[in-house]
Order: structure tokens, then sequence, then C-alpha cells
């Protein structure tokens, strides 16, 4: 390439990376020192990533942060903020690896005026990125994900990563397995499932094809499926419409791919008039604090978001540079919410 540093030469500096990359010295100290975010444009982000990487620049700034304790960087990426579950995922990160480590976040929800996941893995990663930890990607996150030969790369809660990743996930399919049995058991054949409005996660695609075959394994089937949110107003009045239609096409049991979900319907079936458990049962994923307290209780696939960070953590303390694969076990936590099918 043109540009290339030619090892016989000075080590490049932050100027020539700014001419390299078409900016200002003090947009290179920036997206250096891990200050960029939200503070460079994604474009700039990757001209500066690209100049870094070509220059070798990185490799300097990357060893001289470590030959003064300062190496320790995760980038987390992760769909946007939702309660208490990338909160805990942190805990579980924080409780192995302890608060020497300097952690960035990364929104990676598709929105319209967002850049593609490419752009973001390469310029957000920084040159001094330890590790990213990519939490609950898409499909196409994985595949920008893959394009990536520099990053080492820990994926949380999904399916499958990239080659050469680290990936720590749900066993899901016991605990929807026993669910789906109760179901069953309790003579529920119509079932309908609410999916998240919205939602590219790759885990949620890969729990409704499981829950597909594991009711159909005990007898019963998801005869419906809708896309629902999770807020007031004009969400609340398609979420009405939608559970009248389906009460009124025979379905008894209704399986929330999110437990937020669960809880619009209970707020939507007080509103309306609808029975929960006697009309219709509900069944949810996650179990947080809350679900055990609510009246009825909520019946539940547990999934333990802060030892899905920790095996994370762990993977990054031993080295991400070794692929590993660990599993978390989910939980099916039987409760009022999931009641004999209506005759």
């Amino acid at each position: 390439m043109a540009h290339q540093h030619d090892p016989g030469q000075r080590p490049p500096t932050s100027y020539d990376v700014a001419r390299l990359a078409g900016c200002s010295q003090a947009a290179v100290s920036l997206w250096v020192t891990g200050n960029h975010v939200g503070r460079l444009s994604v474009d700039l982000q990757a001209r500066i990533a690209a100049a870094v990487s070509e220059l070798g620049y990185s490799t300097n700034r990357a060893a001289q942060r470590l030959s003064t304790g300062h190496g320790k960087t995760i980038t987390f990426f992760f769909p946007g903020f939702r309660y208490d579950y990338f909160g805990s995922i942190l805990d579980g990160v924080t409780q192995v690896l302890g608060r020497s480590w300097e952690i960035r976040f990364v929104d990676l929800r598709p929105l319209e005026d967002r850049h593609a996941p490419e752009s973001l893995f390469q310029a957000a990663g920084g040159a001094d990125s330890t590790v990213m930890l990519v939490a609950s990607p898409s499909k196409r996150d994985l595949e920008a994900l893959a394009l990536l030969n520099r990053h080492r790369i820990v994926v949380i809660d999904a399916p499958e990563c990239p080659p050469g990743a680290s990936l720590v996930h749900y066993d899901m399919a016991p605990a929807i397995d026993r669910m789906s049995a109760h179901l069953a058991a309790l003579g529920h054949r119509s079932i309908g499932y609410l999916a998240l409005a919205g939602a590219a996660s790759m885990t949620l695609e890969h729990r409704e094809a499981v829950l597909r075959a594991a009711t159909e394994h005990h007898g019963s089937r998801i005869t419906h499926t809708a896309e629902a949110g999770t807020g007031a107003g004009e969400d609340s009045a398609k979420l009405q419409h939608t559970l009248s239609a389906w009460l009124e096409a025979g379905v008894t049991a209704l399986v929330c791919a999110d437990e937020r979900l669960a809880y619009a319907v209970l707020r939507v079936a007080s509103r309306s008039g609808i029975r929960i458990p006697q009309q219709l049962s509900i069944v949810s994923f996650n179990d947080s604090d809350v679900a055990a307290f609510l009246r009825p209780g909520l019946a539940s696939i547990r999934l333990l978001p802060e030892p899905l960070g920790s095996k994370a953590a762990e993977i990054i303390r031993r080295n991400p540079k070794n692929p590993r694969m660990e599993s978390i076990a989910a939980e099916y936590i039987a409760r009022q919410s999931a009641a004999p099918a209506r005759r």
C-alpha cells in the first residue's frame, strides 16, 4: 500500500495517522484513548481505524497502554438497555475481573440512522480494545464480526458465534421441553407466541424454533404468532385486539418471548376483563425477581444473566485468543399463571 509504514523509519505518530485519515490529531487522540464514542462520527472513526491499522500505530499504542497498566479494555456491544438484564451481565463480568478493566458501551440497535454493524465493530472497537464482548447479536452482527481478524471476541447470549470467537450461551432446550410438557399436561393444545417487536436477536429466533419443535413433540402447537410492543397507547390497543382475536380462535395459552411482554399482557388483560389464568395461561422467558411476586405468579423459563457474564469474564481472564464454548442451564419455573386449559 502507498501509505504503509516502513519498519526502518521512525515509529508512526498521531500526526501520521491524522494526515492519512484526513482529520485532526485531536480526533486521533480521542479515538486512541477511547473517548471517541458520541464525539466522532462513525465514518471518521472508521477512517482513523483504517489508518491506525495500515501504519501499525495501533500496535505501538496498545503496547504503551499495556506497559503503563492501562491495556485492559472491554468494548461491550449490546442491543439497547433492557431493564436490568445487561446490567446483570456486567455485574457478572466485574465480579470476576474486578474494577481494573475499563468497559466501553456501544449500542447495536438497528435504527434507521445508525451505521452498519461492520462500521460500528471496526470503529468502536478501537485500537486499544483488548476484548470485544458482544451480547445478543443479530444474524447481521455475527456476519460483520466474522469479517474481523484482529480482535479477540467473546459472544454471549447467542446460539452460535463466528470462527475463532468464544461463545457463552443458554442451554434452553431442556427447560423449553419441560415447559411444553407442562402446558400439554394442563390440556393446552392451541398456543400463541408473542414476539418482541423490533428485536433481531438470533437467540430469540432460535428460542422460537426450539419452542415450536417441543410443543409439537408433546401434542400441542404454536397456532398463532404476533409481534407486540411493551408500551402503552397504540401498543396496548394492538395487543388487546390480538388477545381478543386469539381467544375467539381457541388459543388457551400464551408464551411471551420476553418478560416485559408478559407485563404488557397482564396490564391489557386487567383492563379488558380477560381472566388470567382462567381464560388464558401465560408463560414467559427471563424470570426476574418480579415474576414470583405478580398475581398470579408468572410461570417462567429462568435465564440468569449474571452467570453468563461471569463465564464470559473467565474466558477473558484466561485468554480469549483460545476459543471456548460455555453454556448456562435454563430452568422452567411453574407458577400460577399456567393453569388447566378452559373448556
